[in-house]
């Protein structure tokens, strides 16, 4: 896998998580087991404005040539994925989600892994350069 691919994989998942949930946030609810209300349909359609957003970064990320920038979008992408990973986890823990939401911290710290191990790789080979 490329740093590309990993963006656009990001970019694919996240866009199309964001669109469904915008849309229809009783589906996206559905998915996690968490009961609708109009505040829970309301507050899952601000988290699919975060999807999208999310997605589009990492699109624009995909697009991008600068190796400063690339590290950049890896970061930010970085760390979205360890708190997206946490969050799922923790309400998978405390039982506010059903097992969508364990699938959801398993792919999205999937997606954390794999962003440190292309931002390790790109401040190692920086360092051993310097050397």
């Amino acid at each position: 896998m490329t740093v590309k691919m990993l963006f656009v994989a990001t970019a694919v998942i996240s866009l199309a998580n964001g669109i469904v949930t915008l849309v229809s946030p009783a589906t996206q609810l559905s998915l996690y087991g968490v009961a609708l209300n109009a505040g829970t349909a309301h507050m899952a359609q601000w988290a699919g404005l975060g999807s999208v957003v999310v997605g589009l970064l990492a699109w624009f990320g995909s697009r991008n040539e600068a190796p400063e920038v690339e590290r950049v979008f890896l970061g930010i992408l970085l760390i979205y994925h360890v708190a997206a990973a946490a969050l799922s986890t923790l309400g998978a823990f405390r039982h506010l989600v059903g097992g969508g939401g364990w699938l959801l911290g398993v792919m999205t710290g999937s997606f954390a892994i794999a962003y440190a191990f292309f931002l390790n790789r790109d401040i190692w080979s920086r360092w051993r350069g310097a050397t």
